[in-house]
């Protein structure tokens, strides 16, 4: 689940999915959803390697369309934010794997662009931000992101007033990184952000990840104990019990079927017991003259 938050705007996954759990992968299921104001929502059933665009690049092919993510505060910069997200490495790529990333557009034609990666062997992050000129190395816990480690929760805040980026793992601060002033990316009519992998699809995150969420404000300013879902919890729903079945596939087969107000029904080898075509007709073509024989059915 990707959630933005603002004063403007708090949007969250719809209450009738339920949390990404991080328990056993699932089949993957994508979808997008729409929030007036907001940027794409990006849901996933179940966990699994995956990536996620949004682009305002392509209004023609989606109505409504996304809304320009440059003009959202997914374009982290001068103010206050947190960036949060549960993480569970995969086997070690050799090659540093990107969390998200926000461009200007077009996508692989410019370098303008604000990113996080998880850095090559599990060491560390690195933020990029092009606007300011930062490639900002953040120091984190090496056993989180040793690869095979179980899940981790990772949040980055940023203090627009002290330049200063603290990162927590568990809820417990890791070193701090230099200061950094960083400036949000310009306004693109191109513009996209992605999960996953970057803009030219590249360089693809090593393990699955869950719940990432953008907060336009320092939500966390010491230790504290990881959120364990964003997602409203639900009660399981009442399954209602469907019509009985039309016959028991066990009895003898001697009863005739009372079809009732059916309007439709399919026949298989449950009432079909043998067929022959007429003399001539190919095999599997119903001709004038092709026989059924099999169960009776009885109407009303």
């Amino acid at each position: 689940m990707l959630e933005l938050r603002s004063p403007a705007c708090a949007c969250q996954a719809s209450p009738t999915w339920r949390r990404l759990g991080r328990a056993a992968t699932k089949r993957i299921a994508a979808r997008s959803f729409l929030f007036a104001g907001t940027v794409a929502l990006w849901l996933f059933e179940g966990n699994a390697h995956f990536a996620a665009l949004a682009t305002a690049g392509e209004n023609h092919l989606r109505k409504p369309a996304f809304v320009n993510p440059t003009q959202t505060k997914l374009n982290l910069g001068a103010f206050d934010w947190t960036v949060e997200f549960w993480y569970r490495p995969g086997k070690d790529t050799g090659d540093d794997g990107v969390v998200f990333e926000l461009g200007r557009g077009p996508r692989g034609d410019n370098d303008e662009i604000t990113s996080l990666l998880v850095r090559r062997h599990g060491a560390g992050f690195l933020l990029r931000n092009q606007p300011a000129g930062v490639a900002l190395e953040i120091p984190s816990s090496p056993d989180a992101l040793r690869p095979g480690a179980s899940w981790a929760h990772f949040a980055f805040t940023y203090s627009a007033a002290e330049g200063q980026l603290r990162h927590y793992v568990n809820g417990l601060l890791q070193r701090l990184p230099p200061r950094v002033r960083l400036r949000s990316v310009e306004v693109g009519e191109q513009a996209y952000f992605t999960v996953a992998r970057d803009g030219r699809w590249e360089r693809p995150l090593a393990g699955p990840i869950d719940e990432l969420r953008f907060s336009e404000a320092v939500v966390y300013t010491g230790p504290f104990t990881p959120p364990d879902t964003f997602a409203p919890r639900r009660a399981r729903p009442v399954l209602q019990r469907g019509l009985p079945l039309l016959f028991d596939p066990e009895a003898a087969g001697a009863e005739p079927l009372r079809l009732g107000a059916r309007k439709h029904v399919f026949l298989d080898d449950a009432l079909v017991a043998a067929s022959q075509p007429n003399a001539g007709a190919s095999p599997g073509v119903c001709r004038p003259g092709f026989s059924i024989t099999g169960r009776s059915v009885l109407p009303g």
